[in-house]
């Protein structure tokens, strides 16, 4: 017997329960009294060395499982955060800066934007966050009133243009009635103005609505009756005009009443939109009706339109309406009443805007347009019946195509257009609409005639919204009415004039050469203006 003391054998279940759980005390090994033998030695060696290798093993295997759950986890959570954003679903308001250095540009403050879940309401401010103006509930019901019966106003003037084309088949006397039309709002300016400033304005819109609506529905009735003098429904067109003459300085002013100043523009954009929209239905719908039931029946449809802007007006509170203070005026007027006449209010007016650079350009570049570019609206007949030769429903369609260019552009005049200078807007819409202008004129088919005045349609709706934002946001609030009066002369008051030019002129050298000679003058009329550095006046303000 061996005097040394025993050894001890360690147990491999101890072992492998010591590396497992380091929270429970290994149990102590048995105590032998027998010596071991070489072989007992050798398995005593060969079980220690398979326990550490089984309790390596499973030490690897458990931090390996570990990890594995780790990247799962990690990749749930990337793949929760950005499926929604790469999905644009609801709640997501920008996609997360997921790149290698974002972590860097964390830690210098520089980080990207987080990805936040809002509220139902936030998701509506969402869906507004293009078109804000809408979220405010009076303009929205004076929007959506303006639509509808403006799809009516546009079916009225294609009636009335059809009708004096059938009783004198002269392009000249279509250029007659777009005078008798326009002529009375250049003598109504002064006092529209007056009465805008003076007046409350959702009241005198009522009242002109009103006085259309019957206008229309006894247009409606002089042609059931036979009425077939041209010169009678020149008289006619004259009394709408004066009637509409008062209304368009308020219809423009009211807008600013409706929403905030920081949402006035994009209320603009969208005031021109709903102009525009009308022209894709108004003008459809007054060619089917003719085609199908007569001109009467398209002027009854007009009188009968009129209806919803009066309902919306009636659905407005006053209470919401972001008037400015009557200082002065007193006795319910809006704006600031100014002592004297009303020519002596005229006057001072005109001395403010020529004072004014910004609003004096506006009003230059609107001149320019309206002059070469409006009257061709009223020749729409001419190219219908003697260039595309079609029948009164492509009239119609003819007439609608502008108004759809001016829809297909709306979400990107009221979006990505407006973050550029208004300067640089002016540039292209004015130089993009002598563009259009020339090919429409020298459209070979109907469908690119078709072409050409929807893009007639997109670039008045960029100028149109550009120019009228840059008068009422540099305009003071007392004289918004008279200085809109103004610039509403600026598009209206040179097209009875324009008119008159353009209906001899196509009766002397044909409809396409001085459409086309009209586009090539305002091409180079927005070029000089630009050149000259005219253009950058509107940025003010």
């Amino acid at each position: 017997m061996s005097g040394r003391a025993p050894s001890a054998s360690p147990d491999p279940a101890s072992s492998r329960s010591s590396s497992t759980a380091p929270a429970q005390k290994a149990r102590p090994a048995p105590v032998t009294t027998t010596a071991p033998t070489s072989s007992s030695a050798s398995s005593s060696s060969k079980a220690a060395r398979s326990s550490s290798f089984i309790s390596s093993l499973t030490t690897l295997r458990r931090s390996g499982s570990s990890k594995v759950r780790m990247a799962t986890r990690s990749r749930r959570s990337i793949r929760s955060t950005l499926m929604p954003a790469f999905s644009h679903g609801p709640g997501i308001r920008t996609l997360p800066d997921m790149n290698r250095w974002t972590g860097r540009r964390r830690a210098r403050g520089r980080a990207g934007p987080r990805v936040e879940r809002v509220s139902d309401g936030a998701r509506e401010q969402q869906r507004s966050r293009r078109f804000p103006a809408l979220a405010y509930r009076n303009y929205r019901l004076f929007w959506l009133g303006g639509v509808l019966t403006n799809n009516g106003r546009w079916t009225q003037y294609v009636a009335s243009y059809y009708v004096i084309y059938q009783l004198t088949e002269s392009a000249a006397w279509v250029g007659a009635a777009a005078f008798s039309s326009f002529i009375p709002m250049l003598l109504t300016n002064p006092i529209a103005g007056h009465v805008s400033d003076r007046f409350d304005r959702r009241l005198v819109l009522l009242c002109t609505n009103t006085a259309c609506s019957l206008l229309a529905a006894g247009m409606a009735v002089s042609w059931g009756a036979g009425l077939r003098d041209p010169w009678a429904w020149m008289v006619l067109l004259l009394v709408g005009g004066l009637v509409y003459g008062i209304q368009l300085p308020t219809w423009q002013s009211f807008v600013a009443e409706c929403v905030p100043r920081e949402h006035l523009r994009n209320a603009i954009t969208l005031n021109s939109t709903q102009f525009n929209a009308a022209r894709t239905v108004g003008p459809a719908l007054g060619g089917f009706v003719i085609g199908t039931l007569g001109p009467g029946w398209a002027l009854a449809v007009a009188a009968l339109a009129y209806g919803p802007i009066l309902t919306t007006l009636s659905m407005i509170r006053a209470a919401e309406l972001f008037r400015p203070d009557p200082g002065s005026g007193g006795d319910g007027s809006v704006g600031e009443a100014t002592d004297g006449s009303v020519m002596a209010q005229y006057r001072e007016s005109i001395r403010y805007v020529l004072d004014s650079p910004g609003i004096r350009t506006a009003i230059l570049v609107t001149a320019l347009i309206s002059t070469m570019g409006q009257p061709v609206v009223q020749q729409i007949v001419v190219f219908a019946e003697e260039v595309f030769e079609v029948s009164p429903f492509w009239f119609g369609m003819l007439g609608s195509a502008q108004g759809i260019g001016a829809l297909l552009a709306a979400p990107v005049v009221a979006g990505e257009l407006s973050l550029l200078r208004r300067s640089r807007i002016q540039v292209l819409a004015t130089c993009g609409y002598g563009i259009a202008l020339a090919l429409f004129a020298l459209a070979p088919t109907l469908w690119m005639g078709f072409v050409g005045l929807g893009l007639i349609g997109a670039m008045h709706l960029a100028s149109a919204s550009n120019l009228n934002s840059t008068v009422q946001l540099q305009v003071e609030d007392a004289r918004r009415g008279r200085v809109m009066a103004l610039y509403l002369m600026g598009v209206l008051g040179v097209s009875p004039f324009a008119n008159l030019l353009m209906g001899g002129a196509i009766t002397v050298f044909g409809p396409r050469a001085v459409v086309t000679v009209a586009g090539l003058v305002v091409l180079a009329g927005g070029l000089f203006l630009h050149a000259t550095g005219r253009l950058r006046l509107l940025d003010a303000g």
